[in-house]
């Protein structure tokens, strides 16, 4: 299934394959290696930390909502993740601010 972002999900996506030296293809389509499931939970914590709601955040990755809040709880009680998706979360913020 194809799913259709918005730019600044695209955005964040792309940080987040950088960040974690993968594709952004594998990020959400790569199953439930750690290698593909962590980067994703991460990317769910910066889109959440955007402001996107649970439901937005699902729609806009192609995941359900509950597995949007147990991203954001693993994330959250994993300082090493929550250091990734804060470094994420700068870079998205910077690229927008150059952009306007």
């Amino acid at each position: 299934m194809s799913v259709q972002m918005s730019i600044q999900t695209a955005r964040v996506a792309d940080e987040t394959a950088k960040r974690f030296v993968t594709t952004v293809g594998k990020l959400l389509h790569g199953g439930r290696a750690p290698a593909y499931s962590k980067p994703r939970q991460v990317m769910c914590w910066v889109l959440i930390s955007l402001g996107y709601g649970y439901a937005m955040t699902g729609r806009e990755l192609d995941l359900h909502h509950t597995t949007v809040m147990h991203a954001v709880r693993v994330v959250s009680e994993r300082p090493e993740l929550v250091a990734a998706g804060m470094d994420i979360l700068a870079e998205v913020i910077r690229a927008e601010g150059e952009i306007t």
